[in-house]
């Protein structure tokens, strides 16, 4: 039995065993493992954190943005719908669950980080296997979430965001620019050569379609880092959605690079420099890139704020891909609550 199988039986049995089985995945002294070689072994040697709830509590609005890289107002809005979707147990019998706000803080420092489960389950004392299951339950809320958070623009928003791109550098009708970023992962168990990227390293894809103000309008993610942008572009549900005429995107356009397929309408792409442009042609091409620079932007805060996308130590594609959408989703929530991204340092890929 393969590594992934035996960790969706785990989630089988988290799912349908009985109740009190059950809540005890989400007990701060559940002694379950899993197979991410979680082991009790050596447990009682280990040195935790207590209380780090009161620790969090104690930070000054500084410090918590330093850790958790969005502002403690933010947060508790997330904890509040949290605990308003019930996706973790309530119930007062049993043994003592975890509260939303600890499942929330666990479920962020993972992504805003890279430390192992390991150090996770020391920092907020539960065992490793409560550490991944509180995690991939608030992982799989906010991909849940995503359909409303991630959304593609109403005809009264696309206007209103193709001013604020024509603002920029006076190219009209753009409502959003697209481009790929990879996530990079360890080395699959299967189909290696097809997550090998043009740099030798093992990656999946990310695509994005971005507003004016580095907001996700659209994601695509999960295909081998092997691919074309162009590949993944007409792989992508949105590609479909268009070209079958089930997004109308009524007179606006989508910007993209040079690698994008030059033959639609609706998606403009740069002039190819053959060494014979006109110096007109030349000021479309810098108006076009400074327009479309924005989703670089995007992707650079996204894996500054959320470390994990710049490398997942696991092979778990499935999980990763909940873990970017699930992180492109809390980007959109720290965009639309004001968050400042001043002291993020955008991520710049190698």
């Amino acid at each position: 039995m393969s590594e992934l199988e035996k960790n969706k039986l785990i989630f089988v049995k988290a799912m349908f065993d009985d109740d009190s089985k059950d809540y005890d995945w989400f007990s701060d002294s559940s002694s379950e493992t899993t197979n991410f070689n979680f082991s009790n072994k050596d447990r009682s040697k280990r040195v935790r954190v207590e209380n780090y709830l009161e620790v969090i509590a104690k930070y000054s609005e500084d410090d918590f943005r330093r850790h958790f890289r969005l502002s403690r107002a933010t947060a508790n809005l997330c904890i509040d719908d949290l605990k308003n979707s019930n996706v973790l147990p309530t119930h007062t019998f049993g043994r003592e669950k975890i509260c939303c706000r600890k499942a929330f803080f666990m479920t962020l420092w993972y992504l805003s980080n890279e430390e192992t489960y390991r150090k996770i389950s020391d920092r907020f004392d539960v065992a490793e296997s409560t550490a991944w299951t509180v995690t991939i339950t608030v992982v799989n809320y906010l991909v849940n979430k995503s359909n409303t958070v991630i959304t593609w623009p109403t005809q009264e928003d696309a206007i209103k965001i193709e001013k604020e791109f024509a603002a920029k550098q006076g190219l009209r009708g753009i409502i959003g620019a697209t481009d790929g970023s990879h996530i990079l992962i360890n080395r699959p168990s299967a189909n290696q050569h097809a997550y090998c990227n043009r740099k030798g390293a093992h990656s999946i894809v990310l695509q994005g379609v971005v507003d004016c103000r580095k907001r996700f309008i659209n994601v695509f993610c999960g295909e081998p880092g092997s691919l074309h942008d162009a590949r993944v572009f007409k792989r992508s549900p949105l590609y479909r959605r268009i070209t079958e005429n089930n997004l109308q995107l009524n007179n606006h356009f989508l910007v993209g690079d040079s690698a994008y397929p030059t033959t639609l309408p609706w998606l403009i792409t740069p002039y190819k420099d053959n060494g014979k442009l006109t110096r007109e042609q030349h000021t479309f091409n810098y108006k076009h890139s400074s327009t479309r620079v924005i989703v670089q932007n995007a992707f650079g805060l996204l894996k500054g704020r959320f470390r994990r996308l710049r490398f997942f130590e696991h092979k778990d594609i499935p999980y990763i891909v909940k873990c970017v959408i699930a992180a492109c989703t809390l980007h959109n929530i720290c965009i639309d609550a004001g968050e400042t991204s001043e002291d993020i340092e955008e991520y710049t890929e190698q």
